[in-house]
Order: structure tokens, then C-alpha cells, then sequence
């Protein structure tokens, strides 16, 4: 239907995940082809330097064959210049997203800069990415596993066993090519998939409590807020945020080591803006959930994470 259809979705996070898999299922439908048969190829990226070497990547690809790539972007986008970009030699370029700091950057950047005749933006916050797919390409129909992971992402918890349905499927390797599976797992035994979670939870709890035990490692102040700032494993980040804030009012910053970057998370209490401190590194996402990245050998980083003076 598209031609060569490729599938940009946000890596390590279930809404893009849901995302990435529900967009190629659509395509292998609409093209009448079994899953797996389609032209399409999925590509996780994140934010920051990996999101700028996937839109070279991308551009460079759609120059060696003008007019024959379709670009999904899921749960996800790109700088403005890197859409022109791809846009130039691009067949389509869909942009799905609904992550308010990177909207905004949109945006702003064409309301200064004429729009690609062959991009077409599906920005809002009012949807998570698995949502704006549903919304955009199949009647706002969706699978019961991705109601609960747009649930979850949109931290509304419309039903009561969301957190134990995510719980359960952070357990799980959540790749495009595992989602489908899950998914009809969990339509089939939606009651097994529940006690799990929350079994689950409570362990994750007790992991909780352990590492605010420990103490964080420093305080940093963000927006007013005094800040502890904690050592958090990845999986763990929305929870810890999550369990720190429904002690009390004010805003929780975590850190993880992933390769050759430090990730830092931050989530805050409903009504507690966040998002344009991640911006100031580079960063972003929600209003009160929200990260950014930074190097390894980054004076910053060490710096939010107590490891030197601030003076330094």
C-alpha cells in the first residue's frame, strides 16, 4: 500500500513498543499480507544522539531511492530540519507523537518554516503513541493490551488493573516483534496476567523502599523544589517517581548508567512542571514525567549527581 514502509517507534518504553508493533500490524493488514510478509522494517531509537544519527540514516536512505520509502514515526519525532530532511527524498512521512517538549520544538519550527507537502503531523498530548495509531489508521480501535499501556503512559488508570498489566508486561522482553504475542496473551488470560502484576508490584516495592533506604545521592533544586536525587535501575524509574510522589508533593530525579550515557528521569506530583528543566540539557517529554541524556565524562551529569562540587 505504501510502498517500502519503514517504522521509527521510541525504544525501551511500552507505549512505543505498542506503538511500533501495532503500526506494522496495520501495514501487513492494509497490504493484505501475513504478518512478517510486508516490506516494512522497524527501527527503535531514543531521543538525543541516537535520534539524530536515525534521521541521518534515515535521509541518506530514502536518497538512494527517491520517492520509494513511507517514514512512520511513532511515539516519537524529529527535529524539524531532520523531517525536512527525510521529507526531501521521502515517498510519506508520517509523525505520530505526543510528548509535549518535542510538540512544542515542531511547533515552533514550522510556524517559522514552510510544511513538506508529503509530511503529515499527528501531534497530541491528549493520546499516547499507541493511541495516536489507533486513532490515525484504525478507527481508534485497538487491542486490550494496548488500552492498558496508553492507560499507563497517560498515568490516568481508567482501569483498575493497569499497573499490575504493565508490571506484568516490564517483565517481559518487550521488543516489536515479542508485542504481538503478549498482546494475544493477554487478551486470552487477562486474570493470570493481573495476579502476576501484582505480585510483581510488591516486589518492586520492597526494591523501592530499599533504595530510598540507601539515601539518594544528592539534592539538586528543580523549579523550587528541593530534589533528592537517586540511583534508580531503568525499570524501575516511573514507579520510583510514582511511590516517592504520593508521599508528598514535589519532584523525584533518577539516574541510570546505559552504555556510554547517564539517563535521567524525572517525574513530579499531578501539577508540577518539569519538563523545562530536561530541556535545558537537551532533554524532554511530558510536563511531569520527563528525561534527558547525558555523557559518561559530562560535567553536569556529575555534577546532578553529587559526584563533585557544583563549584567544580
Amino acid at each position: 500500500m505504501f510502498g517500502k514502509e519503514i517504522i521509527v517507534y521510541h525504544d525501551k518504553c511500552a507505549d512505543g513498543t505498542a506503538a511500533g508493533w501495532y503500526m506494522s500490524n496495520i501495514i501487513s493488514m492494509l497490504s493484505g499480507d501475513d504478518v512478517g510478509e510486508s516490506t516494512y522494517k522497524t527501527i527503535p531509537s531514543q531521543y538525543g544522539n541516537r535520534a539524530r544519527e536515525t534521521a541521518k540514516d534515515l535521509a541518506s536512505l530514502c536518497l538512494s531511492e527517491p520517492n520509494v520509502y513511507t517514514i512512520f514515526v511513532v511515539d516519537f519525532s524529529f527535529e524539524g530540519v531532520e523531517l525536512d530532511s527525510i521529507s526531501s527524498n521521502a515517498k510519506e512521512v508520517f509523525v505520530l507523537d505526543h510528548h509535549k517538549s518535542a510538540i512544542d520544538k515542531i511547533n515552533q519550527y514550522y510556524t517559522e518554516n514552510p510544511i513538506p507537502g508529503n509530511l503529515r503531523l499527528y501531534l497530541d498530548t491528549s493520546r499516547s503513541g499507541v493511541g495516536l495509531v489507533a486513532k490515525t489508521f484504525a478507527g481508534d480501535r485497538m487491542p486490550v493490551l494496548c488500552k492498558h499501556v496508553e492507560d499507563y503512559d497517560l498515568w490516568r488508570f481508567d482501569y483498575p488493573e493497569t499497573k499490575a498489566v504493565v508490571a506484568w508486561l516490564y517483565s517481559k522482553e518487550l521488543t516489536t516483534e515479542t508485542f504481538g504475542k503478549l498482546s494475544d496473551y493477554a487478551s486470552e488470560n487477562l486474570n493470570q496476567v493481573v495476579e502476576i502484576g501484582s505480585a510483581l508490584i510488591k516486589d518492586r516495592e520492597n526494591k523501592i523502599l530499599s533504595i530510598i533506604s540507601a539515601g539518594p545521592t544528592n539534592h539538586v533544586v528543580v523549579n523550587g523544589y528541593d530534589t533528592p536525587v537517586y540511583n534508580t535501575p531503568y525499570f524501575l524509574v516511573s514507579a520510583f517517581g510514582d511511590y516517592l510522589n504520593t508521599q508528598k508533593e514535589g519532584v523525584v530525579l533518577t539516574f541510570t548508567l546505559m552504555g556510554d550515557e547517564i539517563v535521567f528521569s524525572l517525574r513530579s506530583s499531578k501539577g508540577v512542571i518539569v519538563n523545562n528543566f530536561a530541556e535545558q540539557y537537551g532533554g524532554g517529554g511530558h510536563p511531569t514525567a520527563c528525561g534527558f541524556r547525558l555523557g559518561l565524562t559530562d560535567t553536569d551529569a556529575h555534577k546532578l549527581m553529587g559526584l563533585c562540587n557544583k563549584t567544580d
